[in-house]
């Protein structure tokens, strides 16, 4: 997939660059009367044209038009419509549907009736094409080709809320581990020919499997019965465990979720102890540890994230002369608007302006928070202040603004106009 990933970036330099000597040599020889993307392979062709043609799949698959006066797009054919997946229209829907979910994706996109419609790549924020994000597209579409939709959108829902769940990494690593069947129970090591016997070292009486060990074994149960979560066990009635954690993060509370992870994870290191022929754990009390354990683990976090939170409101004071201009802004969704605000101070933490405003949301928060940024810098303009230094916290705009590549994407004339402010 790698290499198709660096044909395809080729492929696209060809798009992006048809004045290039490679481009035009390979036009009148292979493509005289279409584009690249319609030529057709002959049997006489190199091998050069024929790897470069192979890649045209990930082309298409990454690349949508970015309207300008909309002369050039297809709008039934073409990808077109930016954050969405597919990026063309399917189906036509009525125009009273509210619903419609590309209806506000069209509204929202910026139309510039003097600017000649582009390609872009939609894999990456500024349009422009990268191998990683070709790579990436490839994998996605291997993943829904490996699966029915309605088991992958399952499937990612599954393990979005199990990397969610706030224990520590360890503990999720586990969890994700024994969902693969990856553990190194003695059922797996004997069906790869590692061990004779696949008996549990614990109760001696059950093929250890994964479901065994952590939920049907007499010690698990034993556990289970004697900790909060015994009514859990006497609900559950599954025989696989990826059934049990489903079950437990569809219908349990937070906590209960936490503790469940945690004491699962701590009878697989009695499981571990009782293969060293250590001392097994008191059943009875290890759900009573596993409690403890992460209410401690809660409580520390939760002193961690006060103490950034107080770290990331300290204000810094800008240097000699210069004044700082904070910039932030919040969402609301009902209204469908954006609240910004603006503070300008000078090296001593004296409040020289400031401003704020509510205005309507754009298609995202990325396109929100370029428009706010716009609004900041010309209300420092229209104060007479110049030389500021500006602090806001959204990265993504943070990345497009100091990048040195120029931004092809619909957001790309809102970042050319901040830099024009940086430059004026």
């Amino acid at each position: 997939m790698f290499n198709l990933a660096l044909l395809a970036k080729q492929g696209w330099r060809l798009l992006q660059n048809p004045d290039t000597l490679l481009h035009r040599v390979l036009k009148a020889k292979y493509f005289p009367d279409c584009s690249f993307l319609d030529a057709q392979i002959p049997s006489h062709s190199s091998f050069t044209w024929r790897s470069l043609a192979q890649a045209r799949h990930i082309i298409r698959l990454g690349t949508r038009w970015r309207i300008g006066n909309g002369s050039q797009v297809n709008i039934w054919k073409d990808n077109w419509i930016s954050s969405s997946s597919p990026l063309k229209i399917i189906f036509s829907a009525p125009n009273s549907s509210r619903k419609c979910k590309e209806a506000e994706q069209i509204k929202s996109i910026p139309l510039h009736p003097s600017r000649h419609d582009s390609m872009v790549w939609s894999g990456t924020p500024n349009g422009q094409f990268s191998t990683r994000s070709a790579y990436q597209l490839q994998a996605a579409e291997k993943s829904s080709l490996s699966a029915s939709t309605s088991d992958q959108s399952r499937n990612h829902s599954f393990w979005k809320s199990l990397w969610g769940v706030a224990v520590p990494n360890k503990i999720k690593v586990f969890m994700w581990r024994a969902c693969k069947s990856s553990l190194p129970t003695k059922a797996n090591l004997f069906s790869r020919g590692v061990l004779s016997s696949c008996t549990c070292p614990v109760c001696h009486d059950e093929n250890e499997t994964i479901f065994h060990t952590l939920w049907d074994c007499q010690y698990a149960r034993t556990v289970w019965q004697n900790s909060l979560l015994h009514k859990l066990h006497y609900s559950i009635q599954v025989s696989n465990w990826n059934d049990v954690v489903e079950e437990v993060l569809r219908t349990q509370r937070q906590q209960d979720i936490e503790t469940f992870f945690t004491l699962a994870w701590m009878i697989w290191g009695n499981r571990n102890n009782a293969w060293l022929q250590k001392p097994s754990a008191d059943a009875e009390i290890l759900g009573e540890k596993a409690a403890t354990y992460v209410e401690e683990y809660n409580e520390v976090t939760k002193k961690v994230e006060d103490s950034r939170s107080v770290l990331c409101r300290k204000w810094s004071p800008p240097t000699g002369s210069m004044l700082k201009m904070n910039v932030a802004t919040t969402y609301f969704n009902t209204r469908k608007s954006v609240g910004l605000g603006v503070v300008i101070r000078n090296s001593r933490g004296e409040q020289m302006a400031s401003y704020c405003e509510e205005f309507p949301s754009a298609k995202d928060s990325l396109h929100s928070a370029a428009n706010a940024m716009i609004k900041a810098l010309q209300f420092g303009v229209d104060a007479g202040f110049y030389c500021l230094m500006v602090e806001f916290s959204h990265s993504q705009l943070k990345a497009l603004i100091q990048s040195t590549e120029e931004c092809l994407s619909e957001i790309g004339d809102q970042i050319a106009h901040i830099r024009n402010f940086r430059e004026h």
